[in-house]
């Protein structure tokens, strides 16, 4: 079981693609980047075969997988937040908020494959209505 667990991490698109996160911006930049990340093409098909997988195998493994997904992605997030932890005041209860909502709606817009009028404003709609009130605590 653990060794599907690892095989899975290991083609994640985000364990794969977050070393070409371009550390150098703001942070609201970075969350636009990752969020820009997950809603790829690559990152749905990830979706879709982690699903198949998750639904044909027994209860365990499907929790096991889907638990390593949402911490996968949860803790990359957390890691870009860090370095942001004393300048915004953030709070573990900030970081777990912020960090929910980005895997949520990837994983909604996977589900649903909603088309977004315009996928670079929806992102930036996302990362500044949602993500940047909760670190800047204007909500």
């Amino acid at each position: 079981m653990e060794l599907v667990i690892d095989a899975t991490r290991l083609i994640n698109p985000i364990e794969v693609s977050i070393n070409k996160l371009n550390r150098n911006q703001d942070l609201r930049g970075q969350l636009i980047d990752l969020l820009n990340l997950l809603f790829t093409q690559d990152n749905k098909k990830y979706q879709k075969a982690i699903n198949a997988i998750c639904n044909g195998l027994n209860e365990q493994l499907d929790q096991g997988m889907r638990d390593a997904f949402y911490w996968s992605y949860r803790n990359v997030i957390a890691s870009i937040l860090q370095s942001y932890v004393k300048k915004y005041q953030l709070t573990d209860d900030d970081i777990e908020l912020i960090t929910d909502i980005e895997p949520a709606l990837a994983m909604l817009n996977n589900i649903y494959a909603r088309n977004q009028s315009n996928h670079a404003c929806y992102v930036e709609r996302i990362v500044d209505k949602l993500m940047m009130r909760s670190v800047l605590k204007q909500v």
